[in-house]
């Protein structure tokens, strides 16, 4: 039966969709997305729960709607509901006055402050869509910097819409999706295919992209790649969300971005504009929200001034034992001891609350009583790296490897900061290090696969993310992954699930 021949109840048989099934709908996706659906927006909404009865075969959406309460978040029934109630359609170099912005006044200053801080330069696209945005940022860039294979740039891109998401790692468009472009552009960086355009390889190859519910998902995290951002783009994402759901994500928001970036949301997206963290500034008729504190050409080592909120507890530290005390019961450098095992506890509590600058207070504080530590300095590493600070993350999380070489932790902490400083070879070999040592490590057999996709692996990193899936099916459900203590096995099963089905989807959809 095809969801065309639903639209007709008589023809389908289907039953007319009552008040009461709309309305349990509706709230089924606010609690499961944020998506709220709007009072003009339920005609099409009862289309869509009509096509889905019909696309599944259920004898009546009560059958549909049962199903999703207990289906997973990757079933195809679900799937299937995002991506009808999610408009996808976008186009390249859209809002023009935003992109002249980008191009003319912020994107220069932030190139020029990059070539002293080792041509860094991270963006993330928030609900990309089928990633026209986040392309045209590639494109842009690649245009701005003469040199690029010399920058490390991190362009990154999610999105719920897994349909989308396939789409986008495809990257074949139609001439609508080039209404804003010159044509230069177009003969540039595209190729014709028939009555399509592909995007070019090289431009491709500049971008990440995986699934991520904003609602639920963990961020910023290192292993997530969403954190210490120069520019984040959220543009009529909003626009589903009710106030609350908006001021919990715009709160991510904040903690993702270094002090100084800047935050980009669409006309459309009418929120409150007194944000903590944030400021809002006009350039010409853009306005933006940039986060506050200290300057981010900064030195490195300097003070992270502006980043502690009030609800700060780096004062509530208990103190570290001494360096004799710390001493007395270890067998070998970096081990943990019952000595600190309090100090270990309170940097887990920390990092599990994000708050990466006390983190950096207190292990500076307990390795000054214990000594070197392979765990007090990866708790420091980690905290490091979520600040962008990845030249001496690199530093300490190499130095835990050679002071506990057998611990897989260590070897995956500093492969996630050689992915972010670019260089994936070195990134490559300390992951399989980590698998050498416990080749049942899920975190490392996920990252494997994602570095191996970027690199154009799509076989190898497709395997990969099978091997992640099927060690996440054998475990505890609960059991949370680490790095992302809000993420647990059953939700990574279905990331998983989703950004296999995500990339081997886009290898036929990108074949000429």
């Amino acid at each position: 039966m095809t969801g065309a021949s639903c639209l007709s109840d008589v023809r389908a048989g289907c039953r007319p969709v009552t008040r009461e099934q709309e309305l349990e709908l509706c709230d089924y996706l606010r609690a499961r997305t944020g998506i709220v659906i709007q009072e003009h927006q339920r005609n099409e909404l009862r289309t869509t729960l009509q096509r889905a009865v019909a696309r599944f075969g259920y004898a009546q959406a009560d059958d549909y709607i049962r199903r999703l309460h207990a289906c997973s978040k990757d079933s195809p029934e679900m799937e299937f509901l995002v991506a009808n109630v999610t408009v996808g359609e976008s186009y390249f170099f859209r809002d023009k006055g935003q992109m002249d912005f980008l191009r003319t006044g912020w994107l220069p200053q932030l190139l020029e402050r990059g070539k002293g801080r080792r041509g860094s330069i991270r963006v993330w696209s928030a609900g990309s869509s089928q990633g026209q945005e986040i392309y045209s940022l590639a494109i842009m860039l690649h245009e701005m910097i003469p040199e690029l294979s010399q920058w490390n740039l991190q362009l990154r891109a999610t999105d719920i819409n897994a349909e989308a998401l396939t789409a986008a790692v495809a990257a074949r468009y139609s001439t609508w999706s080039f209404r804003a472009t010159p044509v230069a552009v177009c003969e540039r960086y595209f190729r014709r295919i028939d009555n399509e355009f592909q995007l070019r390889d090289g431009i491709r190859s500049m971008v990440n992209f995986s699934y991520l519910n904003l609602v639920e998902d963990e961020f910023p995290t290192i292993s997530s790649g969403l954190h210490a951002m120069d520019l984040i783009l959220c543009r009529n994402v909003f626009i589903y969300f009710d106030a609350a759901t908006v001021e919990a994500v715009m709160e991510k928001f904040v903690r993702c971005l270094v002090p100084g970036g800047i935050l980009i949301l669409g006309g459309a997206d009418l929120i409150n504009t007194d944000i903590d963290g944030l400021e809002l500034q006009q350039a010409g008729g853009v306005f933006y929200f940039r986060r506050t504190g200290a300057d981010p050409a900064k030195p490195a080592g300097a003070p992270e001034s502006g980043w502690l909120d009030d609800t700060s507890d780096a004062g509530d530290v208990p103190e570290p034992a001494s360096r004799e005390e710390a001493s007395a019961g270890e067998s070998t450098p970096g081990e943990s001891t019952l000595d600190n095992k309090d100090s270990l506890e309170t940097l887990a509590r920390l990092a599990a609350r994000q708050r990466w600058t006390e983190v950096l207070v207190a292990a500076d504080r307990y390795l000054a009583g214990q000594g070197e530590n392979a765990a007090l300095l990866l708790h420091k590493a980690a905290a490091l790296a979520n600040l962008g600070r990845l030249e001496e993350a690199r530093q300490l999380s190499r130095q835990a490897t050679l002071l506990k070489p057998m611990d897989k932790h260590a070897h995956f902490l500093h492969a996630l900061v050689l992915i972010e400083r670019g260089d994936p070879g070195a990134a490559e070999r300390g992951l399989r290090k980590s698998l050498y040592i416990d080749p049942r490590f899920l975190e490392a057999h996920h990252q494997l696969g994602l570095l191996q996709l970027r690199q154009g692996q799509r076989d190898k990193g497709v395997k990969s993310l099978v091997n992640a899936l099927e060690i996440a099916e054998t475990c505890d459900p609960e059991c949370t992954i680490y790095g992302a203590p809000d993420m647990t096995c059953r939700r990574m099963a279905e990331v998983l699930r989703r950004e296999i089905d995500i990339y081997s989807s886009s290898a036929a959809e990108s074949s000429p």
